[in-house]
């Protein structure tokens, strides 16, 4: 189940970026 590490990468872009527009601006 190993996966590109492209798409490791984009996924944990997109996860930081739904944190960091989640978390209160500061």
């Amino acid at each position: 189940m190993q996966q590109p590490l492209v798409a490791v990468s984009t996924d944990v872009r997109q996860f930081d970026n739904y944190t960091w527009h989640a978390a209160p601006q500061q």
